[in-house]
């Protein structure tokens, strides 16, 4: 069997048309942004104290999940990520679990109504859970009064805190 050189002409230049629509040839600044979805889980106090404000009310021990949504640019840079999901557990010492108590007796802030279930991450330990579940029926957490977060939801429980925040 013999290959005609017009037919190996012609695949030739259709795989060289092919090729001139795909992006190998655009620019960089012509290239569309992608997301892409990153989480960090970690017990660095010092991680989380770069997301929220743990100078007033400092913990002992803390266990957290970040999920962001990172954009990035054609030309490969990241922007500030826009969308942003931290769920934390803030382990704390006596005195200063105290103080976080009559700062919630003194505050003024409306009455709100979050669902213990918002606050059962799943990557809880059972133990942690559990202790929610238990926790009193009558308490429906707090706004965030301690760490300085836009949107910060609390749940307070023995010697700990659960926080969440979502913004988009």
């Amino acid at each position: 069997m013999t290959i005609n050189p017009k037919t190996i002409f012609t695949f030739s230049l259709l795989a060289l048309l092919s090729l001139g629509s795909c992006d190998f040839f655009q620019s960089e600044e012509e290239k569309a942004p992608y997301y892409v979805v990153k989480t960090d889980e970690s017990e660095d106090i010092n991680k989380l104290g770069k997301l929220i404000n743990l100078e007033k009310f400092g913990p002992e021990k803390v266990q957290f999940q970040h999920t962001y949504i990172e954009t990035v640019n054609g030309n490969g840079s990241a922007e500030e990520p826009k969308d942003d999901y931290l769920q934390a557990v803030l382990y704390f010492d006596s005195i200063t679990f105290e103080k976080m108590l009559n700062v919630t007796r003194l505050a003024n802030y409306s009455f709100r109504n979050y669902s213990k279930k918002r606050f059962d991450f799943p990557w809880l330990s059972n133990e942690l859970s559990n202790e929610l579940e238990n926790s009193d029926s009558l308490y429906h957490g707090h706004p965030d009064l301690f760490f300085e977060s836009e949107g910060g939801k609390l749940w307070l429980m023995n010697k700990k805190v659960l926080f969440y925040r979502e913004i988009k």
